[in-house]
Order: C-alpha cells, then sequence, then structure tokens
C-alpha cells in the first residue's frame, strides 16, 4: 500500500520547501496540500525541534498529530547552515520505524545524502 509522504527540506539547494515526491513545490492552500493537513507548512521549518543550544543531525522528533505522523530532526547536508532540518509528513498514525520505512521508500535520493543515522530522540508529540 502507497502511504501519501512529503518531505519539507531543502531539495537540492539551501531555502526550505514542502515538496512532493517528484520534487516539486507543494504550497498551502492548493489542491495538492491534502485539507487535513494538520500543521501549516513554516511550522515545520524547526517549530517540531525546538532550538536547542546543540542541534544533533539525525536526532528526530516523531510527532502524530491529526491523523498525520510527522517525522522532524537537523539536517545540514545540502545546507550547512544552524537550524537547518528536514521533515517527512505522512498519512496515518506510525511508528517511528513504520515511518521511517516510508520515508526511506518514497525518498530514497534524499536518504542516499545523509551521512548520519536517522533516530528517534523522544516521545511522541501528540
Amino acid at each position: 500500500m502507497q502511504i501519501d509522504c512529503f518531505y519539507f527540506g531543502c531539495w537540492e539547494r539551501p531555502g526550505h520547501c514542502l515538496f512532493n515526491q517528484q520534487g516539486q513545490h507543494v504550497y498551502e492552500h492548493t489542491h495538492a496540500l491534502p485539507p487535513d493537513f494538520p500543521v501549516k507548512v513554516c511550522t515545520l521549518d524547526g517549530g517540531l525541534l525546538g532550538y536547542p543550544q546543540r542541534e544533533i543531525e539525525g536526532e528526530a522528533v516523531l510527532a502524530l498529530i491529526g491523523s498525520l505522523t510527522i517525522i522532524s530532526f537537523w539536517d545540514r547536508s545540502v545546507d550547512g547552515r544552524g537550524a537547518c532540518n528536514s521533515n517527512f509528513v505522512m498519512r496515518g498514525r506510525l511508528s517511528f520505524d513504520q515511518a521511517i520505512e516510508v520515508a526511506k521508500s518514497q525518498y530514497p535520493t534524499i536518504f542516499a545524502r545523509f551521512n548520519f543515522e536517522v533516530k528517534e530522540k523522544a516521545e511522541a508529540i501528540q
């Protein structure tokens, strides 16, 4: 079964945007974004991670919001500046391991660039 999954972060160059699996921008208030999308797109830009003094790449937060699962983590694989992050948003309430498998299968080129392990840092945000 194919699960809808979106990516928010840097695709091939600096600049955080929401993308579909084809690498196309997905904008708020358009038919391309599901009407039940649980957060404002700008919230994904580090909003689920907070801003610790030390941003450790790959330490992920799992958020279960509404009918979607979001995995957020610090990621400087494209943009080396601070506060750079990646997020995968998918339909369904999934465990961390399930969500990582969906994200890896639908965005293999994004995961291929990581030189760090994506691992769960804290309890889920619900």
